[in-house]
């Protein structure tokens, strides 16, 4: 069973399947480290992908630059060389001795990642002994080289010995250790940071995700809601508190949760928020200020939640108009009724009356003809006549009446 560290190297070994040296590599650090190695020994250096790109160069000869690398025929001998050093190379030598078909020593050494060939150090441009001048005069004349100038460019080509050539490509053998931990750190740092921006962007995909939730479910919050830290200073509020209070945004943001509630409620109001903050909760009833005055009563909650170590405020607000229209309509009926019982009248209980002049004694003592007392303690008006025997009682006598009662009879 493979351990977190050989996993991690598989991992890495795959990765780097796709990815290039030029990419492995801190391309301005190398070009200045082999400028310096230049200047200290005359030794050119270039780094080389498989591809033959080359992606760090510095002190090629001028015999290389300004002849053998711009015939086409001579360039070719070149790419011939770096492709037969390669190939030596890939068999797993640590570096390769090459003299190449224009005549130069070349010297490469495998640039090894992760046990994966990437590329090559080179050095060369050198001869291990004195020129053959007959050579490289047939060769100037063979390829159309001013001769003059390619002797001086192959006067200034460097004599080594095979000892200096050696100690110089133990000196390259470690370098391309270093290139090849470098690449190795460099891989790693990118590998890093892409799982960093993908984390970063994963994260950020969620914030918004949960912002636009946030924000819709705020949205859709019945009533206001709003948000404010323990100094009173508004941060976080729903559409409706803009609609009932008539207040922009900019102008929201520059007040104090109090300017929203009339004058005689803030006090109680302020009450209410400390209670808030000191025991987690509260609610209030209270009038609600418009920007145009208009006061709207509501049901104003609070509940308390900290963050950084700040305290912050967040409730929700009820319009209780509707309510308050219901129990004011309420009340007023009841007031209608209590004065309609008022002003309905009825008689109950005894009833003290005179036995002889039928008078009713009233509350206060009082003795009143009946229909005077009922008048009084109901709403009956009276219509005064007579009944059939107190009319025969007091008229029985007359012709008139006797003359009346015979018709009726008749009829």
């Amino acid at each position: 069973m493979k351990t977190n560290h050989e996993s991690m190297n598989d991992m890495l070994r795959n990765n780097l399947q796709d990815i290039s040296l030029s990419e492995l590599l801190d391309i301005s650090v190398f070009q200045d480290l082999f400028d310096s190695f230049f200047k200290l020994t005359g030794m050119p250096a270039a780094i080389l992908d498989l591809k033959g790109e080359i992606l760090v160069a510095s002190g090629w000869r001028k015999i290389c630059t300004d002849f053998h690398r711009k015939n086409t025929i001579t360039a070719s001998r070149c790419l011939e060389s770096d492709t037969i050093l390669s190939s030596q190379l890939a068999k797993g030598l640590k570096f390769n001795i090459y003299q190449c078909k224009n005549g130069l020593i070349d010297v490469a050494a495998p640039i090894i990642i992760e046990n994966i060939h990437f590329g090559n150090l080179y050095t060369g441009q050198f001869l291990f002994e004195k020129p053959n001048m007959e050579f490289f005069a047939k060769q100037a004349k063979e390829f159309g080289f001013d001769k003059d100038k390619y002797l001086d460019a192959l006067a200034n080509v460097p004599i080594l010995s095979k000892s200096q050539v050696k100690t110089t490509m133990e000196y390259f053998t470690n370098l391309t250790v270093v290139i090849g931990s470098a690449g190795i750190d460099k891989k790693k740092l990118l590998d890093l940071n892409k799982n960093l921006e993908r984390q970063v962007h994963d994260r950020t995909m969620n914030l918004e995700m949960e912002k636009k939730f946030s924000e819709s479910l705020i949205s859709s919050l019945p009533g206001i809601m709003y948000v404010f830290d323990q100094f009173g200073h508004l941060k976080k509020w729903n559409r409706n508190l803009e609609k009932v209070t008539g207040y922009s945004k900019n102008e929201i943001f520059k007040m104090n949760p109090l300017d929203f509630i009339a004058p005689d409620d803030k006090v109680r109001v302020r009450d209410t928020i400390d209670q808030v903050f000191q025991k987690g909760q509260a609610s209030i009833e209270a009038e609600f200020s418009t920007i145009s005055g208009k006061n709207i009563p509501y049901l104003l909650t609070g509940f308390k939640y900290t963050q950084e170590n700040i305290d912050y405020l967040i409730g929700v607000g009820l319009d209780l108009s509707a309510r308050v229209k219901t129990e004011n309509e309420k009340a007023n009926l009841i007031v209608k009724l209590q004065e309609t019982l008022l002003e309905v009248k009825q008689l109950s209980g005894l009833l003290p009356i005179c036995a002889s002049c039928k008078k009713i004694r009233d509350d206060q003592g009082y003795w009143d003809r009946i229909e005077s007392y009922i008048q009084k303690h109901s709403d009956v008006e009276f219509s005064h006549g007579m009944c059939p025997e107190c009319s025969d009682k007091f008229y029985g006598d007359e012709d008139w009446y006797i003359k009346m009662k015979k018709k009726d009879f008749e009829k």
